[in-house]
């Protein structure tokens, strides 16, 4: 739950420091199509505070992709009482922690008790890949669409 605070506020930042770089295209933009403000802004003390959107609004933007991607969400590995491996990744449909959407389409919990599944009592485990046929052959077929999109066929 923590990363997920963690991916919302980076994604936050990043959209404040967009909207500071698009404010100071916009007013740079201005000042430059029209010379006669321009002789009247290098005493004004505003102009500082608009030429600082510039750094901040880098700073802010990258500092929110950097969060944004250390908390990213990956692919977990389900299993329950020794059997198959699922792959899955979090479901948040609805107000309940702990649920995960499978690869083969099942929603299963990772609590003891769930309202929204009846596949409850999965754990999460390191594991390099699942063993569930269909979370394999889903996996595979995403892998390999995405190669012949990028090959052009």
């Amino acid at each position: 739950m923590k990363e997920r605070i963690y991916r919302e506020y980076g994604g936050l930042l990043t959209v404040v420091g967009l909207l500071m770089l698009l404010v100071h295209t916009m007013i740079v933009g201005y000042w430059y199509s029209n010379p006669i403000i321009i002789s009247r802004l290098y005493n004004d003390p505003r102009t500082t505070i608009v030429l600082g959107f510039l750094p901040l609004g880098i700073i802010l933007t990258c500092s929110g992709v950097i969060i944004r991607t250390r908390f990213r969400e990956g692919n977990q590995f389900l299993i329950k009482d020794g059997g198959l491996i699922h792959s899955g990744n979090p479901w948040y449909e609805g107000f309940e922690s702990g649920l995960f959407l499978t690869s083969c389409g099942l929603v299963v919990s990772i609590n003891q008790e769930s309202k929204s599944t009846a596949h409850v009592g999965y754990r999460i485990v390191s594991a390099k890949r699942a063993t569930h046929t269909a979370c394999v052959v889903k996996e595979g077929r995403a892998v390999l669409d995405m190669v012949a999109k990028r090959s052009g066929h």
